[in-house]
């Protein structure tokens, strides 16, 4: 049976300390990952798993649920900390169900807690010569003259005439070289 349980591990009191996501699926999975998350300990209810969501003291044998700003500023941050938690239960359980030919570890976990970021590179060079003369002339901007961006549009004009007459997807610019200069003045 999925469970998916947050946990602190070796709480200390009044420290901050971070909050912890435990998988299991009976005895086949058992895998821990460290989220994001962080919390005071005597801010964690063990017996739900999340931070709490009303702060109590105790005033002449009854408990009394504070209502002081620096209480309800701090009860507004825990239940967006458990929103934030549930959002990554909710996550980890979807992935685990759809999940058919991944292993199951502590690295499969990781990804699912802090995807991996890809980025695009804008300043990245085409490969394609033709591409590339687009890039150079957007990269100069003003500072050519008129007469050499016609000479590089015109000579864009040539190069997509040869790929489309010996059907070349891309003419890259490593294969720039002799043979290349002798089909191209065919």
């Amino acid at each position: 049976m999925l469970k998916v349980n947050f946990l602190l591990r070796k709480p200390k009191e009044g420290e901050v300390v971070s909050v912890y996501v435990r998988l299991t699926d009976g005895r086949k999975v058992d895998v821990w990952g460290r989220t994001k998350e962080t919390t005071l300990v005597e801010h964690w209810d063990t017996i739900s798993s999340l931070l709490v969501e009303r702060i109590t003291e105790m005033k002449g044998n009854k408990l009394i649920e504070k209502r002081d700003a620096e209480s309800k500023n701090q009860v507004a941050q825990n239940k967006e900390i458990n929103r934030r938690l549930i959002n990554l239960r909710n996550t980890i359980e979807d992935a685990y169900k759809s999940n058919k030919t991944e292993i199951v570890n502590t690295e499969w976990l990781k990804n699912i807690i802090n995807p991996p970021i890809e980025v695009e590179d804008e300043n990245k060079l085409p490969t394609d010569l033709v591409k590339y003369i687009d890039y150079y002339l957007a990269d100069r901007g003003s500072n050519i003259t008129e007469s050499t961006r016609k000479k590089a549009r015109t000579m864009k004009n040539i190069l997509s005439d040869f790929k489309s007459k010996n059907k070349i997807k891309e003419l890259l610019i490593e294969n720039i070289n002799n043979q290349f200069k002798n089909e191209f003045e065919e």
